[in-house]
Order: structure tokens, then sequence, then C-alpha cells
């Protein structure tokens, strides 16, 4: 997540540098909504340095508070969404939460994939064309297809080759279904970002997808409900 920062405001790049530790008084591990503290105060953290710095720099009446804006909305949409994606390995259970990780990325990944083939085979009817003229109907089918197979699949790997705990055929259809559509949800949202900001693509920096953003966008919404679902219905 640093490196998508990284790739589209370098100055706040470090902002999940930081790592959870449990609490003094509890030898349990810290409860999964606990743990999103760390990511509230270091929100909570730069709004005050954004409002101290920019106090410092004022001169006259002018971009002060749009600069505040745009410095919180890169940290709420990149640092706090972003963070799921890694409170998923932190989850309780055998290797520290690797098959809700790999089962929130193979998904997202999956209606990406899913998405873009049926669309480039079959679309024929625009999904939002003021927002991603390109994307369409048959393509967000596929996309959700997609998804829900890939979180079958993790889910018998886990579950019948590695004797790990996952979830059930029917919860990961229900996490499939749900993921994939964040998933969609979140690449959508960034087109919104860049066509607003008048660009093709979030940069350059991965030769033929665009940013780095560009390639992990959808993780963005689809972590937080993947980390839900999880916490709720998982094993």
């Amino acid at each position: 997540m640093a490196i998508v920062a990284a790739n589209w405001m370098p100055h706040l790049a470090d902002f999940l540098n930081a790592r959870a530790q449990p609490s003094l008084l509890a030898t349990e591990p810290p409860e999964p909504l606990a743990v999103l503290s760390w990511p509230l105060l270091t929100f909570v953290g730069v709004l005050m340095v954004s409002f101290v710095v920019q106090s410092v720099q004022f001169v006259k009446p002018g971009r002060t508070m749009a600069t505040i804006a745009s410095t919180l909305l890169v940290v709420a949409y990149i640092g706090l969404l972003g963070t799921f994606v890694v409170q998923m390995r932190w989850l309780e259970g055998p290797y520290h939460g690797l098959v809700p990780l790999i089962m929130l990325i193979a998904t997202a990944k999956g209606a990406d994939t899913g998405a873009y083939t049926v669309g480039r085979m079959a679309g024929k009817h625009k999904l939002w064309p003021s927002l991603s003229p390109n994307k369409t109907i048959e393509g967000a089918v596929g996309g959700m297809l997609f998804a829900v197979l890939a979180a079958l699949l993790v889910t018998a790997m886990a579950r019948d080759l590695l004797h790990l705990p996952a979830l059930s055929g029917p919860e990961a259809v229900g996490f499939g279904l749900l993921v994939g559509l964040a998933a969609q949800l979140g690449d959508l949202m960034e087109s919104m970002i860049k066509r607003d900001s008048e660009r093709k693509d979030a940069s350059s920096a991965v030769p033929g997808f665009g940013g780095v953003l560009d390639v992990l966008d959808s993780l963005l919404f689809a972590g937080p409900v993947g980390y839900a679902y999880w916490v709720a219905i998982g094993p």
C-alpha cells in the first residue's frame, strides 16, 4: 500500500509502515476490530500534522483547505481502505491469516480478470459509460463469476490440500459475490478519480497497465468487505 501511495502522492508513502502491538494489559491476541485502532490513530495524526504544516506555510487565503482536504483524501482512500488488506494477514488462526489474505487477493483479481476477459469477448452493453466507457454489463457478470470460482478454489485448496481452517462452500460463494462486487466498484471509483483529473492512467509505473494504483484499485474496496465478512463468518 505504501507503494501505491508513493505512486500517487510521494510524501504519504510511509503511511502504512506502523505495526500493531498487543495490549500490555492483555495476554490474548488483539481482537480483530481492536487492531484497527492504529490506522485510525495514524489518520488523526496526519490530520493534525496537515493543519500545522499548512498553518506554518500560510501567507494569504488560497488553497490551504483544498490542500488539507486532498491530503486527507489520499490517506483515507489509500491508507485507511488499504490497511484492511494488511489486517487480513493478522486475523487469528494458523499461519496468521494467510488463507484469508490469499483468498481476498485471488477473489479481487479474479473479478478483474473475469470482467476484462468476458468484457472483451462478449461485452455489448455499457455498464457505467460516464465513469468507464469500456466496461460492460457482460464483463461485470463475468467478473462476479470468476470471483466466486476463485474463492471456491482457494477454499478447496486450503481445506483439502493444506488442511487449514477455511470457509464452507456456501460461505465461499458469499465471499466471492461480495468481494467481487466490491472489487469492481473499487475499479470504477478509481476510474472516476482519473476522469475527474483528466488522466488516462494513474501513472506509467506498470507498462501496459498504467500505475500501481491501476493494478491494485480493486483491493482498496475489496479489503474492507473481505475483512468484515471473514470476521463475521470466518472459521
